[in-house]
């Protein structure tokens, strides 16, 4: 989708849906990739670190399923585990 005539300024359907998600306060799938990336976890420790299973994170991940309000707050509490841990890359007891 092109804005204004601007071939410059693009902006993909999935990232306009993003935006609008994190605006109204929830969190998209580009949450869920950056905060793997950010604590460089795998799609298999992502998803034992917060306890669901390897499919439902895929699905979150790829934005085929809304990502909950539980799984987002998990999420932010895992890195502030991680924030005051020795060792980032260690997952919180679940």
């Amino acid at each position: 989708m092109s804005w204004l005539q601007d071939d410059e300024l693009e902006l993909a359907a999935d990232n306009l849906r993003a935006r609008a998600l994190e605006q109204a306060g929830e969190a998209s799938h580009e949450f869920i990739i950056q905060w793997m990336e950010r604590h460089r976890l795998t799609l298999d420790q992502a998803a034992q670190a917060l306890g669901l299973s390897r499919r439902m994170l895929a699905y979150y991940r790829s934005g085929a399923r809304p990502v909950p309000r539980h799984v987002a707050l998990a999420c932010l509490g895992f890195a502030a585990q991680a924030a005051s841990s020795a060792d980032p890359t260690l997952a919180f007891a679940v």
